[in-house]
């Protein structure tokens, strides 16, 4: 009878730390998603006692640390978890994104093609390996990686305004406005592709098109040297010299000496005489 009791009093602890790490684990998800990452890390490190819970735990935990911007954190965290299940390709992933933020270029690269080897996300890696190339200037292999994430999901906007940069790098400037195009019609008010797409129009003397586009950027908040300097350069090119002027004297104010911006100054005050 003693024995009896004995036994379920162990059972019923065992059930409760076992129902305890679960739970705490999934705190710590839900923590982590809404961004509340000192509570996610508390949670965690709780479900990380558990036996059953411990590799997924210490794996949030290191992409918490990841998402704080604590890559040493993060990478000390990992890099067990690799030794002990090296086929596991979301470790491999999240290695190269570490490698990433800390500009190992060359390290990520290889994180990411061992995370392919091992069939994780191909769509994730194939555009994780574009960015590395286009990274390191090499913009027709970036184009192939991209090339192969867009085969996977056609309708991803940061995939082709990465494209559209490789090729307006290469001078190949219809391919790049085309990208840049589709890009935008799938995330229209995104303001790196329609900064990208105001560039490119530029390159192509597309001068109306270009002002539209930065004009929009402008009224958007958009109201730095760039931005100024190209609406200045773009106003220029249409004869519209006294507004040019405006926005490139905006600029001035801010870098006196900003040769771009004293060139294009230079200029409306030639056409106005």
């Amino acid at each position: 009878m003693g024995r009896n009791i004995l036994s379920d009093t162990i059972e019923t602890i065992r059930n409760e730390k076992f129902f305890s790490s679960y739970y705490n684990y999934y705190l710590g998800i839900f923590s982590m998603k809404y961004k509340r990452f000192d509570k996610a890390i508390m949670y965690l490190k709780k479900s990380s006692e558990g036996k059953l819970t411990r590799s997924e735990s210490n794996y949030h935990l290191s992409l918490v640390y990841y998402y704080k911007g604590n890559y040493v954190k993060s990478k000390e965290l990992l890099d067990p978890l690799i030794q002990q299940n090296p086929n596991n390709g979301k470790y491999h992933f999240l290695s190269g994104e570490i490698y990433l933020k800390n500009k190992n270029i060359k390290d990520a690269q290889n994180k990411y093609k061992e995370a392919l080897d091992l069939g994780y996300s191909p769509e994730k890696v194939f555009y994780k390996l574009g960015y590395c190339s286009q990274e390191l200037n090499d913009f027709n292999k970036a184009l192939q990686y991209y090339e192969k994430s867009l085969r996977l999901n056609q309708n991803n906007p940061t995939v082709l305004n990465n494209m559209g940069l490789c090729y307006l790098k290469l001078g190949q400037l219809n391919k790049s406005l085309e990208c840049l195009k589709i890009a935008s019609k799938i995330s229209p008010k995104d303001k790196k592709i329609l900064r990208n797409l105001g560039l490119t129009l530029a390159k192509k003397n597309s001068f109306d098109e270009a002002v539209r586009i930065f004009k929009l950027l402008y009224l958007n908040g958009q109201r730095d040297i760039d931005i100024l300097n190209n609406l200045g350069y773009c106003l220029l090119n249409i004869g519209e010299y006294n507004e040019a002027l405006d926005y490139i004297n905006l600029g001035l104010e801010r870098e006196p000496d900003n040769e771009e911006l004293l060139s294009n100054k230079i200029g409306c005050l030639y056409k106005c005489e």
